[in-house]
């Protein structure tokens, strides 16, 4: 039982403090899932290298492959390659996921034959 107007606004505190702490953990954690994963990941004998600076790289047992650039969107990747044996023209466009250490991409477009079918495999973090 509420017995004062003063017990009503610490309730009422308590409750939005509450709410706005709920908001900015839910918030943390799917800025967390939407981050795009930087580092090495391999497939195979393929390996795939995202830096932070928006420049990727593919190596087929450890030799470079292509080299080029990307751009993130919430969950869509661009790739663009810029150079290297398997360098495709035009870009690609793919949705990611990543799920604990397995990274997978899903085509939007892209008429690259090679990239839809290295992409269409399971990445795994090095």
């Amino acid at each position: 039982m509420i017995k004062s107007s003063s017990d009503f606004s610490n309730l009422h505190r308590s409750f939005v403090l509450g709410l706005s702490l709920l908001c900015i953990f839910g918030s943390a954690l799917v800025l967390a899932q939407t981050k795009f994963p930087t580092g090495t990941f391999s497939s195979g004998e393929f390996s795939i290298t995202f830096n932070a600076d928006g420049t990727h790289s593919v190596n087929m047992n450890g030799e470079a492959m292509v080299k080029g650039n990307y751009v993130i969107t919430e969950n869509v990747i661009v790739l663009t390659d810029k150079e290297g044996q398997a360098a495709c023209e035009g870009s690609g466009k793919y949705k990611w996921k990543m799920q604990e250490n397995s990274l997978s991409f899903e085509k939007i477009e892209d008429s690259c034959d090679g990239r839809v079918g290295a992409l269409s495999q399971i990445w795994v973090k090095k």
